[in-house]
């Protein structure tokens, strides 16, 4: 899931291509309602059990606080947080039901430094992630 989709296609081909991974590509912007709902009934859709669930939806802007819009702040939250969260609690009771699978996500850089003076939201939102909001291991 991703909202650039020629991207994401090369990343699924790539996958099937070196890995014989199959995947299903779903264009949907995780910042939004529609778009996790999207993303959780494509879940849903998916034949088999889920054993792994890559939770890196986010983005980051710098700057003072001040100076970064409050819109494209509150974006960064809902996506940085919110929708990996929704999704993490989508998935993960599978996991744990059936005693197997592991979900997790990359951090940025700046997620082991929340005081990175240029990018405390996005340090914030995912040091969230990596204080085990959805990092599991199902086994």
């Amino acid at each position: 899931m991703a909202r650039r989709e020629e991207r994401l296609r090369e990343l699924a081909g790539w996958a099937d291509r070196e890995h014989g991974v199959p995947t299903t590509v779903v264009v949907a912007d995780l910042a939004t309602e529609e778009g996790l709902a999207a993303c959780r009934a494509a879940v849903d859709a998916a034949a088999g059990a889920r054993e792994v669930a890559v939770l890196n939806a986010g983005f980051g802007a710098s700057g003072p606080a001040w100076t970064i819009d409050r819109a494209r702040q509150s974006e960064m939250v809902r996506l940085n947080c919110e929708a990996v969260t929704d999704l993490a609690a989508h998935v993960l009771p599978g996991m744990v039901e059936r005693g197997a699978g592991a979900s997790g996500g990359g951090a940025r850089p700046t997620a082991s430094d929340p005081a990175a003076p240029r990018h405390a939201r996005p340090a914030g939102g995912k040091s969230l992630d990596d204080q085990g909001v959805h990092r599991r291991n199902c086994r």
